[in-house]
């Protein structure tokens, strides 16, 4: 499963790396693909996710799976050094992309500590 995870999360930032919107946006699930365009999905990654853009290292980090949805946190070596909280869904053709949202520090020790719990 984490490996199917990662799989996905990389290969949209190899597209991504590249500027290669479209590549990068068929990692998106079904519904984020019906609601967002490929104008509307390059806009948001140049304005909230630019650092993507660079091709920056990354480590996997805490990864949560609740059958056919899980959560994976991205650590995003950059200047700053950055985190992403990544959604994922099982489709039928594997691990699609629901959401990314960027995390602070302080959010991902919180996210550590409630999973540890």
């Amino acid at each position: 499963m984490r490996s199917g995870i990662e799989a996905t999360i990389g290969s949209q930032l190899e597209a991504l790396a590249q500027a290669d919107f479209a590549s990068a946006r068929e990692f998106a699930s079904e519904s984020f693909q019906a609601t967002v365009s490929e104008r509307q999905f390059r806009a948001i990654i140049e304005g909230e996710f630019a650092v993507l853009l660079t091709d920056p290292e990354v480590g996997f980090d805490v990864c949560v799976s609740l059958g056919e949805v899980a959560e994976i946190l991205v650590r995003v070596e950059s200047d700053p050094p950055a985190g992403l909280r990544y959604r994922l869904i099982r489709e039928p053709d594997g691990w699609r992309v629901e959401g990314a949202s960027i995390i602070s520090a302080q959010d991902d020790a919180t996210t550590k500590n409630d999973i540890a719990a």
